[in-house]
């Protein structure tokens, strides 16, 4: 399995390129939504004269997402990467239609040297497509659909901010047919514990054994992190270290992508002159979280003494179906 290029992960991205071909507005369903970045782009992009008369309307929420000519963009990459597929949007949302889902995942098929992670935060509407999709795959022999279903070359990815949204979304990604399947904890809102069982099983026929999956069996990556925004909600180090340990015990692959807006005080000291109190320069803390607000770009990404840039490989995926 691809991995991304050390080059372009320095500031915690987890992909090589990211691709949007659909012109689309999002709207928040859920409390990571609230500091979204996309709806600020939304807003330049909308007046912004250089783009299509229907592009911008659609950034502005005026019409339903629109298909852009970014659409074959991946074709023209042959360079094998990571893409991470409609950041800006959601491309499971309400009002992208599935011939436009169906056009995406075409340009996915005809790509295998990539890998295509969907972020969502409908992902039950993620399973309901792929559902769709794999019933059309399987009714017609003859179409131009290659290889196997699920496509070796999509990761499903989730976002979850605490444990409601993680009970409420993983399970649906566990029954969702691809290859690949993750979380992402950005920003991490509240604890969350892998070991929770997703209500559904995995039958083992050669055993005679069905077994209740926890969401630790169904995850090859777990993606977490604090806020980046202009007014950036604290991530309680406590919730992210048990994240981390459980993806240790479980031999599932954690990245973290960094500290955001506030940090603990081990990467806030060395910024400051021995003997120095941050709060006597007006920096701001956190008693609930143990943190302090910081610059982003002076939090960094080191937990615990090392970065994590773990990605999932075919061993990873192994192990995973054999636990």
């Amino acid at each position: 399995m691809l991995r991304p290029n050390p080059k372009n992960t320095a500031k915690g991205g987890w992909w090589d390129r990211t691709w949007s071909p659909i012109a689309m507005r999002c709207t928040k369903i859920s409390p990571a939504c609230d500091s979204c970045w996309h709806l600020s782009m939304c807003k330049r992009l909308a007046e912004n004269p250089r783009i299509k008369k229907d592009e911008r309307e659609a950034y502005a929420g005026l019409i339903n997402p629109v298909m852009t000519d970014r659409l074959a963009d991946p074709w023209h990459w042959k360079k094998p990467a990571v893409i991470a597929t409609q950041l800006m949007g959601d491309l499971f949302h309400d009002r992208v239609t599935y011939e436009d889902q169906r056009a995406v995942m075409a340009v996915i098929n005809a790509a295998p040297q990539h890998l295509f992670i969907l972020c969502t935060k409908r992902a039950e509407r993620m399973f309901q497509f792929f559902e769709r999709l794999g019933e059309e795959v399987g009714r017609n022999v003859g179409n131009p659909w290659k290889g196997d279903f699920p496509f070796t070359n999509v990761m499903g990815l989730v976002t979850t901010e605490n444990q409601e949204t993680a009970d409420e979304r993983i399970p649906w990604l566990a029954r969702t047919p691809v290859r690949w399947r993750g979380i992402s904890a950005e920003p991490l809102l509240g604890g969350i514990n892998l070991d929770t069982f997703t209500g559904h099983f995995t039958d083992y026929p050669e055993k005679n054994v069905r077994i209740l999956e926890r969401y630790r069996d169904v995850l090859d990556l777990v993606i977490a992190g604090g806020e980046n925004a202009a007014k950036p909600r604290p991530t309680n180090p406590y919730h992210l270290r048990k994240l981390r340990n459980q993806c240790v015990e479980s031999g599932t692959a954690f990245w973290f992508k960094g500290w955001g807006g506030w940090a603990p005080w081990d990467h806030v000291s060395h910024h400051w002159s021995d003997g120095f109190i941050p709060a006597r320069a007006g920096m701001t803390y956190s008693p609930s979280t143990y943190t302090w607000r910081i610059d982003k770009d002076l939090s960094g990404r080191v937990l615990d003494g090392r970065t994590w840039e773990e990605f999932p490989d075919e061993k990873n995926f192994e192990k995973r179906m054999k636990r």
